[in-house]
């Protein structure tokens, strides 16, 4: 067998093998949930909903807001506006089943590329939390 096709054998067997990241659900009552939870989001913190997008696996979410201006606050601000997302996020959480497997919820700050610019977006940080004992979720310092 050549270095070729192993190569491409390795990598197909180890994407097959990782389904647990988040991803975009695309079930109706899930993404109804999900929809509902941006909508709280939005309406605790004043961001825009279409700033936001949640995407959900079993044990993880990840939560990413794109925001120029929250994008170059310091780090303190960022993690401020992460536990206010997270703390929205959490109520929604607690009233839908659905949701009581995630163990590990990531807010991710975009700064989103300015119109007319060469530059992309790009993730500017990533707060992370973990759900403690007390099915509370905390930041989880790595």
């Amino acid at each position: 067998m050549n270095l070729i096709r192993v190569v491409v054998l390795v990598v197909l067997a180890l994407s097959a093998c990782d389904n647990s990241g988040p991803t975009a659900r695309s079930d109706p009552q899930t993404a109804a949930s999900l929809q509902q939870m941006k909508s709280a989001i939005a309406a605790a913190t004043g961001y825009s909903s279409d700033s936001l997008e949640i995407l959900v696996g079993a044990a993880h979410m990840r939560i990413s807001i794109s925001d120029s201006k929250l994008a170059e606050e310091d780090q303190a601000g960022r993690e401020s506006a992460a536990t206010a997302i997270l703390s929205a996020a959490e109520q929604s959480m607690a009233a839908d089943a659905r949701f009581g497997s995630i163990q590990q919820v990531s807010v991710a700050i975009i700064h989103p590329a300015a119109e007319g610019a060469n530059a992309a977006s790009h993730t500017e940080d990533v707060v992370d939390f973990r759900r403690a004992p007390s099915q509370r979720f905390s930041k989880h310092i790595s």
